[in-house]
């Protein structure tokens, strides 16, 4: 779909300026300082297994930033919120066109697309076209309860990192904010932290939307456990929204608590999909790690019954 077909169907501007679209910014959350800390080091290490570039062309095909880092932000979903296969779109026509590398699942509706391209100046406006033709594909493949729910759009060449929404239930797009990441490697990582912290806004306020909405259709006790879930997710989204602070350690505790809320919340929820395991699902980091201890002590233990037998 064109941008001048969407101009016609859903009342934008003429040609894209991401300053005539409508506004919509969710609430800023903070993610504690020492899960930035561990973010850094795990990106640091994954940037390790690829040549860092010095400026962004359109054969720049390095470190892909958002893997390390959704995978920390998705897991601290416990599950709840899953993330699709990724996809290039018209590879062997328009390789411009970049490769839908996240598409978030919350309850089995979308809620977060992220198109990456390799170079976004050239072809800016077709490239947001695009990812709102996303957008609108998601939202129409949403499930009733959840089809007036709002979903995310994130546009990046991982320098460029732009941030939009589409509202269903209005048929309108809004941008919401535009960040920049460049530098030495150090300097590139930190400057994610601000592009983190949004990511994980988005995918909070996508995940209480959707809990939301069956909640808001049927007043029955059906949705019991649900309710449970959106209390605490409301009360996390207060805690992380006010984790600003001169102390790092205020501002690391607060972020704790807000963690502790959101796990609270996601455990009250079954997961998004299956997961296949014989064991009881751990239900904290302690219990994760009691389970791993054990597992790969246990393994040891029958390893060496086998090599001592031969």
């Amino acid at each position: 779909m064109s941008w001048q077909n969407l101009t016609r169907e859903y009342n934008l501007p003429q040609r894209y300026n991401s300053r005539k679209l409508d506004r919509h910014q969710v609430p800023a959350c903070y993610l504690p300082l020492s899960f930035h800390a561990e973010l850094f080091k795990s990106s640091w290490r994954a940037a390790d297994v690829y040549t860092d570039n010095v400026y962004q062309t359109r054969e720049t095909t390095g470190f892909h930033v958002l893997k390390p880092l959704m995978l920390s932000l998705l897991a601290l979903f416990h599950g709840r919120l899953v993330d699709n296969s990724a996809r290039r779109i018209a590879q062997e026509k328009e390789p411009w066109m970049g490769e839908i590398t996240h598409k978030v699942l919350a309850m089995g509706d979308t809620i977060f697309v992220i198109l990456e391209v390799d170079l976004l100046a050239p072809r800016e406006e077709e490239s947001v076209a695009l990812l709102f033709e996303q957008l609108i594909s998601a939202a129409q493949d949403t499930q009733p309860s959840a089809s007036q729910v709002r979903i995310y759009g994130l546009l990046t060449d991982r320098t460029r990192f732009a941030f939009f929404s589409y509202d269903p239930s209005q048929r309108r797009f809004s941008f919401d904010q535009e960040y920049l990441a460049s530098g030495p490697r150090e300097q590139y990582l930190t400057r994610l932290i601000p592009i983190a912290n949004k990511i994980f806004s988005v995918l909070l306020a996508g995940y209480l939307a959707v809990l939301q909405a069956p909640v808001a259709a049927e007043a029955t006790d059906e949705h019991g456990n649900t309710r449970i879930a959106v209390r605490y997710a409301i009360l996390a989204t207060e805690q992380f929204t006010s984790g600003t602070s001169d102390e790092a350690s205020d501002m690391d505790l607060c972020g704790e608590q807000a963690l502790q809320l959101l796990e609270t919340s996601v455990l009250a929820v079954q997961r998004n999909v299956n997961a296949y395991m014989e064991v009881q699902e751990p239900q904290s980091a302690k219990e994760l790690e009691d389970l791993a201890s054990h597992l790969v002590l246990e393994w040891h233990e029958k390893n060496l019954l086998t090599l001592s037998s031969k």
